[in-house]
């Protein structure tokens, strides 16, 4: 209480010339604006607010502690409070230098109305962790649906589950100009070391042009914008190839290739250095997901079905087959899916796995099963010789819809160490976010209408603590990531998945980051979820984050960027003869002023989105070194 106090009294002097409200209604001359803000970040009532400010500092008594009816509201509030844990400070000094008038006057239409809107989803602290929730559905793609031709507005299916127009909830990446930092030269990243002199060694974000069309490809060509929007961005913490998909809905492909895993009708190749259009059996149909893994990538089409190429030697392409190759995109098979749960929404590729996630927020696996990538309770680890060991992989995706919690993060009595139980109604989670690390997963649960907090789930190889529980163990089932819960999280949930190869992070609603693992070959690991606090603390909102092979960016709404981790290629973006390692976030310079809208990074390179909407957005790209295909000679 104390430290609230002081806190508070700290608002007041920095903000009082923003105050809306005159009349004085707490203790330290705290206005109304104060009491809500200090409401919305504590997931308190106002009341009980006021009720904290008013004892004094005295903090709970003893009659709070016991069972007597008669405790005092301000002791109630007090408790409640305390509750919240010492780490919520973190968050409210981030929040100390932000507008107080952004908590919405009871007297702003608008600010209600919104308010109002947004109390859909905002979870409560007192609600009842086990009874059964009301997600808001459909799950949508990343991108829009570019055959939709009201793509601001959902089109869900009639269901069994309630469904309802989502997309304010799941908003679609803003289309933007494809920007790339890190070689083309996909024969470089983790096998040679080379001095970084060519044009086509980027060493600092560059618009990148496309490939020129082929003889094949000259009756499109007219058709083919030169110097399109793209809506989404594709590769991995394993992955020296990419793949980008225009506003309209068609793919390009470029990097390594030596799996044929980008698809190319002219089959395996060590490189293929610019964006080349991939084509496949989705015909005219527009795609709106994309993925990449080490050698094999999985694309989405707008009718929800799932193509796979390239190696599938761990059955990573679930096509139900065990060929070592798929040389052509191959649709994908979901074994025992429902008609109603077919409709695949997003993807993300680890290094031999592959997580899909439907319109329902089912999750589906495939690939390699050691690490307990799959989810599905084990590994299968069986001896195919005496001194060589084999797995039960999975060759088509399945459903896996079984989610534990440890006995201690349930609160139980008597709860003995390591034990695990199931998730109460653990076969009706939704799950809005996913992302693969090289051998882990992280999810991120659907919001609802019932007052939950959504929960974050982990699983596969925990190397260096990036599952977020304490240790360093692998979790076979998806597992509860429990410090990710509380009155900390009632306002400012989890929302987005991001993992990196041996890290993960958690994007909340309030645009904070939230770490955990190890990205960096010195350094402690961060064994628990962990504020990434040189962001929060100088009131930045990150938009969106991504983790590489040794690499993690972050965006902002204020049009800034930053980077940390080693880039020997060039991935950090710091630009020719600057650092290439980074032990802290450190501004790349480059994307001074430029909105990206979305990060992806890969083994070796980082891409970019960036908005080019009006006259501000095409100054700042003007800043921006343009690649010439003319310069690339490999």
């Amino acid at each position: 209480t104390f430290i609230l106090c002081t806190w508070y009294r700290y608002c007041r002097s920095k903000q009082s010339s923003k105050a809306y409200h005159t009349e004085v209604i707490a203790p330290g001359g705290g206005t109304a604006a104060d009491i809500a803000n200090l409401s919305k970040h504590l997931g308190l009532e106002a009341d009980a607010v006021k009720a904290v400010m008013s004892s004094g500092g005295r903090g709970v008594s003893r009659r709070s502690r016991g069972s007597a009816p008669s405790s005092s509201e301000a002791d109630t509030a007090a408790a409640a409070a305390s509750a919240a844990g010492a780490s919520a400070w973190a968050d409210f000094f981030s929040e100390a230098t932000a507008d107080p008038l952004a908590a919405s006057s009871a007297g702003d239409d608008d600010n209600a109305a919104k308010a109002s809107d947004e109390a859909v989803v905002i979870a409560s602290a007192s609600v009842d962790e086990d009874a059964t929730r009301e997600y808001i559905l459909p799950i949508l793609p990343l991108m829009a649906n570019p055959a939709n031709s009201n793509a601001n507005k959902a089109t869900p299916r009639k269901k069994k589950a309630k469904m309802m127009d989502s997309t304010d909830t799941y908003p679609y990446v803003t289309p933007g100009r494809l920007a790339q930092t890190g070689t083309l030269d996909a024969t470089v990243p983790g096998r040679t070391k080379r001095q970084m002199t060519n044009d086509y060694d980027l060493e600092e974000p560059t618009l990148l042009p496309l490939a020129t069309p082929t003889d094949e490809d000259a009756e499109d060509e007219e058709e083919t914008e030169e110097n399109p929007k793209f809506a989404l961005i594709a590769t991995s913490s394993t992955s020296a190839h990419s793949i980008a998909i225009t506003a309209s809905g068609i793919a390009y492909g470029w990097g390594r290739n030596e799996a044929n895993q980008l698809g190319l009708m002219t089959g395996p190749c060590a490189t293929v250095p610019l964006p080349t259009k991939l084509v496949g059996p989705w015909g005219d149909d527009p795609l709106v997901g994309a993925a990449t893994g080490k050698s094999h990538s999985v694309v989405i089409d707008a009718t929800g079905a799932a193509y796979a190429v390239g190696s599938n030697k761990c059955g990573q392409c679930g096509i139900n087959s065990s060929i070592d190759d798929v040389t052509k995109f191959r649709r994908c098979v979901l074994a025992g899916a429902s008609s109603d749960d077919a409709e695949i929404v997003q993807v993300s590729c680890g290094e031999q796995f592959t997580v899909l996630l439907t319109s329902r927020g089912h999750i589906y696996s495939a690939g390699l099963a050691e690490y307990g990538q799959l989810g599905n309770g084990e590994t299968g680890e069986y001896f195919i010789a005496a001194n060589k060991l084999g797995f039960a992989n999975a060759t088509k995706f399945e459903r896996r819809s079984l989610f534990v919690q440890s006995e201690e993060d349930a609160n139980i009595s008597n709860a003995k160490r390591g034990a695990m139980i199931n998730v109460p109604n653990c076969g009706e989670i939704v799950i809005c976010s996913i992302s693969c690390g090289k051998n882990h997963t992280i999810a991120v649960e659907a919001p609802t209408t019932s007052g939950h907090i959504p929960r974050v789930f982990s699983w596969g190889c925990g190397d260096y603590g990036c599952l977020g529980h304490g240790i360093q163990a692998d979790e076979y089932t998806p597992r509860f990531v429990a410090t990710l819960r509380g009155p900390l999280f009632t306002a400012n949930y989890p929302v987005k998945a991001s993992a990196g190869s041996s890290c993960s992070m958690v994007l909340t609603k309030q645009g904070h980051v939230y770490y955990m693992g190890k990205h960096r070959q010195i350094g402690e690991a961060t064994m628990r979820p962990s504020l990434i606090d040189a962001l929060a603390n100088n009131a930045h909102v990150t938009t969106s984050c991504a983790g590489g092979s040794a690499t993690v960016f972050c965006t902002t709404r204020n049009a800034v960027t930053v980077s940390w981790g080693k880039g020997d290629t060039g991935e950090l973006g710091y630009g020719r003869g600057n650092q290439k390692s980074s032990a802290q976030p450190k501004f790349v310079d480059k994307l001074d002023s430029c909105m990206v809208t979305n990060i992806a990074c890969g083994y070796g390179h980082t891409l970019f989105l960036v908005k080019d909407e009006d006259a501000e957005d095409a100054k700042a790209l003007e800043k921006l070194a343009k690649l010439e295909v003319e310069q690339v000679t490999l």
